[in-house]
């Protein structure tokens, strides 16, 4: 939706602002029907590797297991260094934080860096947001969600036992 893709922009661009592109990688993982949506991050430095010789932007299947194989090198490296489950921020340890954005998670749902990600429960450095429309097509592991509406939205955090709810405007 309209609202949807305004909020999601606008988060994008103050992590941008906030965070350099050698802190924050953005990994985009989408369709073809969706790609030009995210032609502005396509090029931008955010969606390649330090070396530039992978860009973090994918539009089908095959496409994604490329990127997933360059970043599961990345996950399994920071696992092996920070082998504890108790630390759950292991993330502070490393010098870049990858986003991966999924606005079609029928196609991403098998590919493996999504899946080792999901199943983590240590934070090693990556988050994923995927952007649908059903509660019911997310993964069971997702435990936050936002809701944007017309005059309010909200964010709904399920962790465990406790499940809290909080509405705010959006600006």
């Amino acid at each position: 939706t309209k609202l949807m893709n305004y909020f999601v922009d606008n988060c994008l661009l103050q992590m941008m602002a906030f965070h350099s592109y050698d802190n924050l990688k953005i990994v985009v993982f989408t369709n073809k029907n969706n790609a030009s949506r995210w032609n502005y991050l396509k090029n931008s430095p955010y969606c390649f590797s330090n070396e530039k010789d992978i860009r973090f932007f994918a539009v089908n299947t095959e496409e994604m297991q490329d990127v997933s194989l360059y970043l599961e090198q990345v996950f399994n490296g920071r696992k092996a260094i920070n082998n504890s489950d108790k630390e759950k921020n292991a993330y502070v340890s490393f010098n870049s934080y990858y986003l991966i954005l999924i606005d079609d998670i029928d196609m991403a749902r098998k590919i493996d860096i999504v899946e080792n990600v999901l199943e983590s429960k240590v934070n090693y450095g990556f988050s994923i947001l995927i952007l649908e429309d059903k509660l019911s097509k997310l993964p069971s592991q997702c435990n936050n969600f936002i809701s944007i509406g017309d005059k309010t939205s909200g964010i709904l955090k399920n962790e465990g036992d406790v499940n809290e709810q909080v509405y705010f405007v959006d600006e």
